[in-house]
């Protein structure tokens, strides 16, 4: 006789896990762009969500396509760095106050 598994369509633990995890780095993708600048997040909206090349996004931002890159480059750089310290800018993360000083039993 064969067991039949109750929650065929379930997900697994491990699973579960992955979608948990996709969606706190996410949130976490979203506080750090929502940090750099205005022309940043566009550029990198126009290159890596619409697809656009640096000829059809340049214009859009009204400047060549060589300085689109050039921005490009720079939005990357700074959404790289803004990821990094998100977490410890995080509500409810207890490291780092918003008045940005140090307070005793804070962990790091």
């Amino acid at each position: 006789m064969s067991r039949i598994d109750p929650f065929p369509s379930a997900p697994s633990v491990t699973e579960r896990a992955g979608v948990c995890h996709r969606q706190a780095a996410g949130t976490y993708v979203i506080g750090a762009f929502a940090t750099i600048p205005e022309d940043w997040r566009r550029a990198l909206w126009y290159s890596d969500m619409q697809g656009l090349t640096p000829a059809e996004a340049g214009p859009l931002l009204q400047i060549s396509p060589e300085l689109f890159s050039a921005v490009l480059k720079d939005a990357r750089a700074a959404l790289r760095v803004a990821f990094a310290s998100v977490p410890l800018r995080a509500p409810g993360a207890g490291i780092v106050p918003e008045n940005g000083k140090a307070q005793p039993g804070l962990t790091v």
